[in-house]
């Protein structure tokens, strides 16, 4: 797959990087429009700007025969990667990209499988926390910022005036006003908690402020309701615990299954059961599966790969 197969962006932008060596008033003005034309367009010559100072060097390590009817009979001093035109340009970008591709893309991706867990320090005073079945992607250039694909995580933020900390969710972005807090994307549904300090919701153009002990969910028809929430309860899961006030049984299945491994389903008739109270996690065992059952007043059916909740008065299997 070629460069400009992978981002059409960077292709243009390594082509305004070369014009511009030798570029004329009109040059300069078609390339403040490009610029203008979409504000990925700057980021990308940014980054065409700071890869060409950190490839050079590796150019050494790539062959780079002349042609047959080159007319130099001396070898050419090396010009630095993005000076090159034409098809010399995009075989010294692709050599050099093979070489390290990270510097291609500073995001990278971090995934749990259901029932598992992980922490990772993004710097000095700030680390996050990853619930089973979770998907988050962050940036090496920019260690204060993530995005939340899918799962749950916790956050531990050292706050910056300067340099806000920004999770996004799709169109939303939660700002840390120097916290801890926890972010859940489960399907449509975007849930937020923080237990320390403060956060702002910010979608459609609307801010929702967030103190400690205070909680969001955001439906997927776009409803917000803010309401209490124990501080403790704010990523108790990390110590295998769940503390609910009138969750509906529907998201408490998927906390489980998130944090189990093990895929928990719900009767239509129960989904929207509240559910009030603490529930402790000790194994995925089939012990373990019932004994969470009799807490949740649910029966467990198992139905292939997954265990689907029934009311208690269902007929036994």
């Amino acid at each position: 797959m070629s460069i400009a197969e992978q981002d059409p962006i960077i292709e243009r932008a390594i082509e305004w990087h070369v014009r511009l060596r030798d570029g004329g008033d009109d040059a300069w003005e078609a390339f403040a429009a490009w610029l203008e034309a979409d504000p990925r367009h700057a980021d990308a010559y940014e980054r065409i700007e700071a890869l060409d100072d950190r490839i050079g060097p590796l150019l050494d390590d790539i062959d780079r025969r002349q042609p047959a009817n080159d007319l130099h009979d001396e070898p050419q001093p090396r010009r630095r990667f993005l000076y090159w035109a034409g098809g010399a340009l995009a075989a010294s970008v692709a050599a050099a990209l093979l070489l390290i591709p990270q510097l291609a893309s500073q995001s990278y991706e971090i995934a749990t499988s259901a029932g598992e867990r992980r922490q990772l320090a993004l710097e000095q005073g700030t680390d996050i926390a990853l619930n089973g079945d979770t998907k988050l992607v962050l940036d090496r250039e920019n260690t204060r910022s993530a995005e939340l694909v899918k799962g749950q995580v916790l956050f531990r933020v050292r706050h910056d005036d300067n340099r806000p900390f920004v999770v996004a969710v799709g169109d939303v972005r939660i700002v840390d006003v120097g916290t801890i807090f926890e972010v859940v994307r489960d399907g449509g549904e975007i849930r937020v908690a923080v237990s320390e300090g403060k956060v702002e919701y910010r979608a459609a153009g609307k801010t929702v402020p967030l103190d400690a002990g205070q909680s969001l969910i955001a439906a997927s028809d776009g409803k917000i309701t803010v309401s209490d929430t124990p501080i403790e309860a704010v990523g108790s899961w990390q110590h295998k615990r769940y503390l609910y006030a009138g969750a509906p049984l529907s998201r408490v299945a998927a906390d489980l299954s998130r944090s189990l491994g093990v895929g928990i389903g719900v009767d239509p008739e129960l989904g929207n059961r509240p559910f009030s109270g603490n529930l402790h996690i000790e194994g995925a065992s089939e012990a373990e599966l019932h004994r969470l059952a009799a807490a949740l007043d649910v029966r467990l059916q198992r139905e292939g790969r997954i265990w689907v909740m029934r009311p208690p008065t269902s007929a036994p299997d």
